[in-house]
């Protein structure tokens, strides 16, 4: 999904991470790399199960 800046980006990567912990119990965490198309950068985003 396209979005406008890395806020934006970010709170969707959430989203979808919450998903995969919903999806998948015992997973302890979930990587997400997300790509910014206006500056060209990339990040890994990493979200734990404990917060």
């Amino acid at each position: 999904e396209v979005k406008a800046d890395w806020a934006e980006l970010v709170a969707q990567a959430a989203i979808y991470a919450r998903c995969l912990f919903a999806a998948s119990p015992s997973r302890p965490f979930v990587l997400v790399i997300t790509l910014c198309h206006k500056s060209n950068h990339v990040r890994f985003l990493l979200f734990h199960r404990s917060g």
